[in-house]
């Protein structure tokens, strides 16, 4: 009886134990500051993560925090441990993409440079067409066309 009442005890202590240990962790949250190359904040900028958790945007002064996932039926939970690829994304500027190992409690990541893209012209402009002249007459026509 006596071994019974102190195994039952055991049982109990283990389990608000745990309970005190699952209450007590902290939910992830993976957050940074995104920048121009010339250190100017980015606003709005959109920052995904594979695997896939809410996607965000970064606020006027670039600061973004990811601190909730979907379930697959669209229900909100806290960002699970894990290796995550932070892919951030902004009209005009090239995309950046990092790589973050999230175990528990906030996790603040560097400030993160963004590269103006370059504009080549060269892949814009249409194609120079070649043009070959048939004469009939005074009238030129050009090869491809009409």
């Amino acid at each position: 009886m006596h071994s019974f009442i102190l195994s039952s005890r055991i049982v109990m202590m283990m389990s608000m134990l745990t309970f005190l240990i699952a209450c007590g962790a902290k939910p992830i949250k993976i957050g940074g500051q995104v920048i121009s190359d010339t250190g100017v904040p980015i606003a709005k900028a959109e920052v995904n993560t594979i695997p896939p958790t809410d996607i965000t945007t970064t606020d006027d002064a670039g600061y973004f925090v990811i601190h909730r996932a979907l379930t697959s039926t669209g229900e909100p939970e806290n960002i699970k441990p894990g290796l995550y690829k932070i892919v951030i994304k902004k009209t005009e500027y090239e995309d950046f993409a990092f790589e973050v190992n999230a175990e528990k409690g906030e996790i603040w990541t560097d400030k993160h440079m963004m590269k103006k893209q370059q504009i080549q012209f060269e892949d814009v402009a249409p194609e120079k067409s070649e043009e070959q002249q048939i004469t009939n007459g005074n009238t030129a026509v050009p090869n491809q066309g009409i």
